[in-house]
């Protein structure tokens, strides 16, 4: 099944049902969210849900992976990182120089 979901810099996309990932913290921790890599830009975008929302995402076919918040949160900081490193204006020629 196709999904519209927002990217922040594309707007709508489709995905596949199949490429949407529930991501269920455990208890105590941040609310739930769901995350897809955008088919236009490549961004890997996570969102909010709530719990109609997480389970109708179940139902048609998300993958659901549970992890403690601090190791989510870290996931988000690398892809920061690596985001901000992709934008710089050298990173090609940088990249050429390890070879």
């Amino acid at each position: 099944m196709r999904l519209r979901v927002p990217c922040p810099s594309c707007g709508l996309v489709e995905v596949d049902d199949v490429d949407v990932e529930l991501l269920a913290e455990r208890a105590g921790g941040e609310p739930a969210r769901y995350a897809f890599d955008c088919p236009s830009c490549s961004a890997t975008v996570r969102s909010g849900a709530d719990s109609r929302l997480l389970r109708a995402l179940a139902y048609i076919g998300a993958r659901v992976r549970v992890a403690p918040p601090d190791q989510l949160a870290a996931e988000d900081a690398d892809v920061a990182g690596l985001r901000r490193l992709l934008d710089e204006p050298d990173f090609v020629q940088r990249l050429g120089g390890y070879s």
